[in-house]
């Protein structure tokens, strides 16, 4: 991430990226070039939002030491640990949280998290970063509301609740926001419940759901999909951070912008629609 990028992204009016990733298994060298691209950013007063990516193997009190180590050198704004920890059964391990995780557990690793925050870096928020792809149940957030209810009860570690809102669509060019009621719903229920216990409800990746190397066509057809959704979210009053960067979301295979991606900095660039905007650094894991 060179300078000029940043002043590239800060003319965009983005104001926070999103640090790809953590690793407790990373060296000092990648620890710190993290570093570095924080103080940039920091430069351009862009704030930054780390994630600390966990597995299965790792012991919960090693991921506290790694960020109790880390935070001073790698003051992120915003801190998300585990990537959607709600995935748990039939997943690998790098997307999800011990496999399975329990919503109590992940509570505990955000509390004693939060504790050593608290010493090396006062000022932070910290975001559970959770999946919703889905297109038949309605009831997606139940896991998330347990986090949140147990966190509340133990002392509100957590700051915000970062949705991850993907939807899975055949013909993505026919999606409208406006007929998807059931999820409408799901997403102002959430609001209510999380407003209610005191947190925030962010959008911290949306996108069209779509795995094993997609098609041209499904490009193209996520290009149409996301102006119809990002304007159904913003409608919705849900602050939002937009991840670029994530292959096969907004990343064509050579990792050049894709279609979807171009629509979406269209309107950053035409309107500025009102929300939090994020192009994340890729750290790609060799």
């Amino acid at each position: 991430m060179s300078s000029s990028n940043i002043d590239t992204i800060a003319n965009l009016g983005v104001n926070i990226v999103q640090l790809n990733n953590l690793h407790l298994d990373d060296t000092q060298a990648e620890l710190d070039a993290q570093a570095e691209r924080v103080a940039m950013l920091h430069n351009h007063n862009i704030k930054v939002m780390a994630i600390v990516y966990c597995t299965a193997a790792d012991n919960p009190e090693d991921i506290v030491d790694f960020v109790a180590a880390n935070a001073q050198d790698i003051p992120a704004d915003i801190w998300q640990i585990a990537q959607e920890p709600d995935l748990s059964d039939g997943v690998p391990d790098y997307f999800g949280f011990w496999g399975p995780g329990t919503e109590n557990q992940y509570a505990s690793l955000v509390q004693d998290v939060h504790i050593a925050l608290e010493a090396a870096l006062p000022v932070h928020k910290m975001v559970m970063g959770v999946s919703t792809i889905s297109n038949e149940d309605t009831d997606y957030f139940t896991w998330v509301k347990n986090v949140i209810q147990v966190d509340a009860n133990s002392g509100h570690n957590l700051d915000a609740v970062g949705l991850h809102v993907y939807r899975i669509y055949p013909d993505a060019s026919g999606y409208n926001f406006a007929n998807d009621t059931a999820f409408q719903s799901a997403l102002t229920d959430m609001q209510s419940f999380a407003g209610g216990l005191g947190y925030s409800v962010w959008i911290t990746e949306f996108g069209l759901g779509k795995y094993n190397s997609p098609s041209p066509e499904f490009y193209a057809a996520q290009a149409a999909f996301v102006d119809s959704y990002y304007r159904g979210l913003v409608a919705l009053d849900l602050p939002l951070i937009i991840y670029y960067g994530y292959n096969p979301g907004w990343r064509n295979n050579d990792l050049a912008p894709n279609p979807a991606a171009l629509s979406i900095l269209s309107i950053l660039i035409e309107e500025l629609v009102p929300g939090i905007y994020t192009i994340p650094n890729r750290n790609i894991r060799k």
